[in-house]
């Protein structure tokens, strides 16, 4: 599997510019051969927001994702991006979401994650706008399952892991990680994928916004803890690298980390905690 990372800076508040931006990508995308492109947390809006969410979330079947389902199709590409999503059914909740849109079928089909963790410290703000997700779905696609997690998650191991024991073979972090947490996410790349034996992508935010600076730098991890593709640091850019499902296998053959995975003691936590 060929998979693409556009790491482009999306413009704050301006849906219109930035729906440009991921058909940009995903025409280059398809220029590379590529099978999957991705997009960082909160692409289709920008992150910093605030106030201004309430006007810009959307439900996953409205006008953006209708279209870009229209471009998937069109280019016979996968797609994932983030954007605030609008709750459909429960008005007023909004949540800060990854969105997985498939060209399998006419149209393509759309798959939805909602972040679990909403850093509310510092400089963020998630919990005064965004309420956490609470499933942990995979994804099944022609290409691949797919468990999907957002920035913050990365420090919250049992999420990735449990999204790997339900069967994902591929783990996408979208983020939107400032330059102060640039060692953080540089490690936790690596450690998600070296203890799930499962190849790691993430797609990162690039370049300032507000009184922040985010930093870039995604990359391609392999299941063997190998990196694929490397973007560059404070620049936007463009980067492609492949991934071989029989790796994954022989990871996870030489290094039996999920074999090796004891329940009870996600029980026993629970047990104890109670």
């Amino acid at each position: 599997m060929k998979v693409a990372l556009a790491q482009y800076q999306p413009v704050l508040g301006e849906k219109a510019a930035n729906l440009r931006l991921i058909e940009t990508g995903i025409g280059r995308a398809k220029k590379e051969g590529a099978d999957l492109v991705v997009f960082a947390e909160t692409f289709l809006t920008g992150y910093t927001n605030r106030d201004d969410l309430v006007r810009l979330a959307e439900t996953v079947d409205g006008p953006s994702v209708t279209r870009i389902r229209t471009m998937a199709a069109k280019a016979g590409i996968h797609v994932i991006f983030g954007m605030p999503e609008k709750d459909a059914h429960r008005k007023g909740l909004m949540y800060n979401s990854s969105v997985l849109v498939t060209p399998d079928r006419k149209n393509g089909e759309v798959h939805v994650y909602r972040k679990w963790f909403l850093p509310t410290f510092g400089p963020f703000e998630e919990k005064y706008y965004y309420t956490p997700g609470h499933d942990m779905e995979t994804f099944r696609t022609s290409i691949g399952t797919f468990g999907l997690i957002i920035c913050y998650d990365m420090f919250f191991p049992e999420l990735t892991k449990g999204l790997v024991l339900r069967g994902a073979d591929i783990i996408v972090a979208l983020s939107a990680s400032p330059t102060t947490n640039q060692h953080f996410f540089e490690t936790l790349c690596l450690a998600r994928a070296i203890e799930n034996a499962t190849p790691f992508i993430f797609c990162n935010y690039v370049g300032p916004e507000g009184e922040l600076e985010f930093w870039g730098g995604s990359r391609i991890v392999g299941a063997k803890g190998d990196f694929k593709a490397q973007a560059k640091v404070l620049e936007e850019d463009f980067v492609v690298g492949d991934l071989d499902p029989a790796e994954t296998e022989e990871a996870r053959f030489n290094r039996p980390t999920m074999r090796d995975t004891r329940m009870e003691a996600f029980r026993l936590i629970y047990e104890t905690k109670k």
